[in-house]
């Protein structure tokens, strides 16, 4: 039998952690929205400091936004699987993204920055390619 922590936004993959104690295994998520449809079935932790107190040995993390936390965790050497500062920059920063596949050889689509909405403009005119646009805010437009 082992231990199971979910560090979730929500409750979307809760049902992972209910198939987890249908095999035997003790769980338990922190999530920050809840919906409570999960009430009564899988444990919830209310703080960090109860998901530390619960020892488990394998955290999950499904959401950006934990960077902070999964570090802590780590600091108490358990074993984390997605999420951290890195999942946390990527879900933020596109182009950090892009580079990052570049960087590792992977095919992504190509990205071209611009200097001004003018030179951007300039650049879509000139082709009959569909194209997104993408704002620093993360917000865009196609």
């Amino acid at each position: 039998m082992s231990k199971f922590l979910l560090l979730s936004q929500n409750e979307q993959n809760a049902f992972l952690l209910r198939q987890l104690q249908q095999e035997g295994n003790e769980c338990m998520m922190l999530v920050r929205d809840t919906v409570g449809a999960w009430e009564g079935i899988v444990e919830r932790g209310k703080s960090l400091q109860d998901a530390i107190s619960f020892r488990p040995e394998v955290v999950l993390v499904d959401s950006p936004g934990f960077g902070p936390l999964v570090k802590r965790l780590q600091q108490e050497e358990m074993q984390v699987f997605g999420g951290g500062g890195i999942h946390d920059r990527l879900a933020e920063d596109y182009l950090f993204g892009m580079q990052m596949l570049d960087n590792a050889g992977v095919k992504t689509c190509d990205h071209q920055e611009f200097r001004d909405v003018a030179d951007a403009v300039e650049y879509v005119q000139g082709f009959s390619q569909p194209w997104y646009m993408r704002f620093p805010d993360g917000s865009g437009q196609g």
